[in-house]
């Protein structure tokens, strides 16, 4: 599984290309794994989107998309 979590701007938006909003991590197993254990505390805080990946590709759709509050 791959995620890729994105921090929510000042405006509202997210941004969709790489930044300092932005990372991806496949240690996790579970997206609950993740949401305990994963998130940066320079995250903390902040509305995040987790982007959740099953297969092998992150070029395609996310199979899941969470809006969590950290």
């Amino acid at each position: 599984m791959k995620i890729i979590c994105t921090r929510q701007n000042k405006n509202g938006s997210f941004d969709e290309v790489a930044g300092d909003n932005k990372f991806v991590t496949c240690d996790y197993a579970t997206s609950n794994g993740f949401i305990r254990y994963g998130i940066p505390s320079r995250f903390y805080g902040h509305k995040l989107r987790i982007d959740i990946y099953y297969g092998e590709s992150v070029y395609k759709d996310p199979d899941k998309t969470i809006y969590h509050i950290a």
